[in-house]
């Protein structure tokens, strides 16, 4: 059945898969112990405590307490704990720079989780408005950044969108300078039906 006190636990626990799944990928195409991705692997070892010690959505216990009363013979707790554990190194939490980056991936994970809302929401049950879950997932990414004591900015920064091949294209060769061919013509450039930019010789 749909249980309103157990499916943000369900999503939740989801979203911190995908999280580890995320941290581990880091790891792998990290080449240093104090590089970027690893500084941004770090950074979900907070978001689990939070989750963790975090009272979810209308139960009056912290994660942990309350998952290990429901359902204990899974051993959530004890997994993320050694998880957290795994990904929690030694040296990162004073270092000024794993701040800055763990808050930018965790601001990262913010926008995402208003991205997925409009899509997730068709298919969450209706006994739990997904907003709502997003709302408690969103709060435990802020209680991490708190942790991590970043001083950066809130999560405000506007990132563009790179313009679609055909556009840029354009743009890069109309700042390219004009030169003649070995017949003494200039190329001449025009935007084809597809959008792209085609030489046209006389």
């Amino acid at each position: 059945g749909c249980d309103r006190e157990t499916i943000p636990y369900q999503i939740i626990l989801d979203k911190i898969l995908y999280d580890v799944d995320r941290a581990i990928d880091l790891y792998a195409v990290g080449t240093s112990d104090d590089g970027e991705p690893e500084n941004r692997a770090v950074a979900y070892a907070f978001l689990i405590d939070k989750f963790l010690n975090t009272a979810i959505g209308t139960s009056s216990e912290k994660a942990r307490d309350y998952l290990s009363t429901k359902v204990p013979d899974l051993e959530i707790v004890e997994i993320l704990e050694e998880i957290y554990a795994q990904l929690n190194l030694p040296g990162f939490t004073t270092n000024d720079k794993f701040k800055v980056i763990a808050h930018q991936e965790l601001c990262i994970q913010k926008e995402q989780e208003n991205r997925w809302q409009s899509v997730v929401q068709t298919f969450a049950p209706d006994c739990v408005p997904y907003g709502n879950v997003v709302k408690i997932i969103q709060d435990v990414i802020e209680l991490a950044m708190e942790a991590i004591g970043s001083r950066v900015d809130p999560c405000n920064a506007t990132i563009p969108i790179p313009q679609d091949s055909d556009t840029s294209l354009e743009l890069l060769v109309k700042r390219q300078p004009t030169t003649r061919l070995l017949g003494g013509s200039t190329p001449n450039i025009t935007t084809g039906s597809g959008g792209g930019s085609t030489p046209n010789n006389p």
